[in-house]
């Protein structure tokens, strides 16, 4: 058997045992470093963020000790499949995408739902103002990248484990990490 021949047949089997390694290590990798949904806070913003590493490190001061971790995603994170974004525990979206991610928001807590900086859709408060495009204010300003002319809203995940008063919650973590971020406001 030639060199040549005996080549053509081993490139193919090195790629393929490369491929396997890939998603193997890959795998292993994603199963140290990450946890359970019950175990960690998701936000996702409709914008690019600055700086999302320390957007996290910011809302996990403060919570509780059953959060291992909180992760803090762009939408853009999610284009390989809906359920990382459909399953998130905290939105920051666009007045103008309200209504196109509505099915995902829960109505917002009573914590959450007192003032008159609300979203409300059939009446009923389902995001608290977090950027003022007016005045070019909001929460986390250096961390996301919001759009100039748009107020932009913070949400419930209506599939949050981490609020209470919804379906299967374990503690209401969500909430406190969206009244930490409106407290931000305020500084």
């Amino acid at each position: 058997m030639s060199v040549r021949r005996r080549w053509r047949q081993v490139v193919p089997m090195m790629v393929i045992w490369l491929m396997v390694s890939i998603f193997f290590w890959s795998w292993i990798f994603t199963f140290v470093t990450d946890t359970d949904h019950a175990h960690k806070l998701v936000l996702f913003t409709e914008m690019e963020l600055a700086d999302g590493t320390a957007l996290a490190l910011a809302l996990e001061e403060g919570t509780g000790p059953d959060i291992r971790m909180v992760q803090v995603h762009p939408f853009a994170y999610a284009m390989m499949g809906e359920e990382p974004l459909v399953n998130a525990d905290l939105y920051v979206v666009t007045a103008s995408g309200m209504t196109e991610y509505a099915r995902w928001f829960s109505p917002l807590p009573e914590a959450l739902a007192r003032g008159e900086n609300l979203y409300r859709a059939e009446g009923v408060p389902v995001g608290v103002r977090i950027w003022d495009a007016e005045q070019k204010r909001g929460a986390a300003a250096d961390l996301i990248r919001y759009p100039a002319g748009e107020d932009c809203y913070l949400c419930v995940g209506v599939h949050s484990l981490h609020a209470a008063g919804l379906e299967g919650a374990v503690d209401n973590e969500a909430v406190e990490a969206a009244l930490r971020m409106l407290a931000w406001l305020r500084e």
